[in-house]
Parts: structure tokens; C-alpha cells; sequence
């Protein structure tokens, strides 16, 4: 199924805007000024500022709690959700310069806060919650929005937040052949897919940082990986029944980010160095991003 929404843009009164008393005639002549002014500079050739002009323009580009993408009108961002949730339970605000996005009842969302890297329309802004594709078992909050750049012009994104940081999509959840997994802050549930008739053993190295899972009858390895971060052996159990593991893994505070949120981009070291070198950076040139990207 699929949830799809429009979000209405404030009043004035609502943004708080106060009139400053300056005649209509006066404001309309200083946009035209600017338009005048952002034109003459486009027609010029003018090489982008120097903080920037050496970075490659993103088409799409992943940021660990978000992945985003552009063309010349448009900015698309898309954001796993850490567990099921409804469009009453997201909170969602987006400024001509800003957004924020949380979720209702789960403070430990990493969510969207910050600066956009450019201007948008706020009543041009579209939402839709989606249910989990081929692509991964997490719904995703879809959020398009259209640039606020003078009509003629092109601007690309360097970014979609300012301060945003390059890194592998966030997997709240995922599988493999041998086993199924999905997070909470404080630990990993892991579902492990048995031969017929194995009795389990569960080794997790003192160090936290493996995991291995045997038959007891004949040694034969069933899972055997690096995790991708720590966790307390001693306070991690295991459960087997049947043709099924289940496994619940206590992560190490010592390896909680900054926010005190331990959310690990993959189950294991492997499945996040497949996701580093897949490597969804979307590199343009600038001169490319001149161009039609359709």
C-alpha cells in the first residue's frame, strides 16, 4: 500500500512573517533588481564560488539517515523508517531554507534537522510513505520538493544538508541467504535459517566483535562473520527452535555515536564494505551539471 500526501503551506501569520511596512511597488522593484542581477551573472560564465567549485555535483548521494537526488528542478529525499509507522505518526516542517523530520514516540530517530543546502518552495512539497520494495525490507519516507531558483536558471545541490556527511544508507533491517536481521538502539535481533536436523552452537568471541554459528554434530559452519560494531557477549542469548535461530545482540554503549544512537548501517563488517564500495555518490562534473541530467 501506499501513502501519499501533500503538505500545505503555512499562512503568513502562522510563519510568523510581520509585515514591515514598505510599499508593495518598492519590494516588487528589488526583486527585479535581483533577478536582473542573478541573470547577468549566468550569462557571464561566472565560475561557482571557490568554496565549492572543486567538489563534484551529486545526481544522487546517500548520507547514512537519508539518500537524496536532484535535477534541475527538483530535490527527491528518501528516509528508512526503524520500524513501521502511519503518516500521523511523522512529524514533517519545511522552510524555504530548512526541513525537520521526525517521528512520533521515537525520540532516538535520527530523523532530517538542519539547513538545506538551497532554497525550495514549501508549497510545492509532496510526500508519500512507502512500503518495503526489492530493494530492502524498510518502509521509506519519500519527500519531493521543487528548488526555488529564478525561472530560467539551473542550480544544483553540493549537498542536500549543510554539514551532511557521505556514508551507506542506514539498514534498520536486512537479509541474506543464511540469516534475517532487524535493529533497535540498544541491540540486533538476528533470525538464523538451520539445515534439517542441526543443533545449533552459538560462539560470540569475547571481544564482541564475531560471531559464529556451527552444527554440534558434524562442525559444519552455518554463519561465521565480523560484526560491524561491538556488542556483550555475556548479555546476548540465543533461542533455537526448530529449523530456526534466533539470536539477540547487545550492542556496546562505547560504540553509541554522538547522539547516543547506536544504529548500525549493516549486520556485519562485509555487508558494510559492500555498501562503501557500491559507492552511491551520483558524481557529476560542474560542467556537467550544466547540462540536462533527464
Amino acid at each position: 500500500c501506499r501513502c501519499v500526501g501533500m503538505l500545505r503551506r503555512p499562512s503568513v501569520a502562522e510563519e510568523g512573517e510581520v509585515w514591515d511596512g514598505k510599499d508593495l511597488d518598492d519590494l516588487e522593484d528589488l526583486e527585479r533588481q535581483e533577478i536582473a542581477r542573478r541573470q547577468t551573472e549566468a550569462a557571464s560564465g561566472a565560475a561557482p564560488p571557490p568554496q565549492v567549485a572543486d567538489r563534484p555535483v551529486p545526481v544522487v548521494q546517500e548520507c547514512s539517515t537519508f539518500r537524496w537526488s536532484q535535477d534541475k528542478e527538483t530535490v527527491t529525499v528518501e528516509v528508512p523508517m526503524p520500524r513501521k509507522v502511519t503518516t500521523e505518526e511523522i512529524r514533517l516542517g519545511v522552510g524555504p531554507d530548512s526541513i525537520e523530520l521526525s517521528v512520533f514516540g521515537l525520540p532516538e530517530f535520527a530523523g532530517l534537522s538542519g539547513a538545506l543546502f538551497g532554497p525550495v518552495r514549501p508549497d510545492t512539497v509532496h510526500y508519500e510513505l512507502l512500503e518495503p520494495g526489492d530493494d530492502g525490507l524498510d518502509q521509506i519516507f519519500r519527500i519531493r520538493m521543487h528548488k526555488a531558483a529564478e525561472a530560467g536558471t539551473v542550480e544544483m545541490w553540493y549537498g542536500f544538508l549543510y554539514g551532511g556527511q557521505v556514508a551507506p544508507l542506514l539498514q534498520y533491517q536486512g537479509k541474506n541467504d543464511v540469516c534475517s536481521w532487524r535493529q533497535k538502539p540498544e541491540c540486533l535481533e538476528v533470525v538464523v535459517s538451520l539445515p534439517t536436523g542441526c543443533k545449533p552452537d552459538v560462539d560470540l568471541l569475547p571481544n564482541g566483535r564475531r560471531m559464529r554459528v556451527t552444527c554440534r554434530s558434524d562442525g559444519n559452519v552455518i554463519l561465521d562473520e565480523d560484526l560491524y560494531g561491538a556488542i556483550h557477549p555475556d548479555q546476548s542469548t540465543w533461542f533455537w527452535d526448530g529449523d530456526e535461530l534466533s539470536i539477540d545482540l547487545i550492542k556496546r554503549e562505547d560504540y553509541k555515536s554522538e547522539n547516543k544512537v547506536s544504529w548500525w548501517p549493516a549486520l556485519s563488517a562485509a555487508e558494510f564494505q559492500k555498501s562503501v564500495e557500491k559507492g552511491i555518490t551520483g558524481r557529476a562534473s560542474w560542467e556537467d551539471s550544466r547540462v540536462s541530467l533527464e
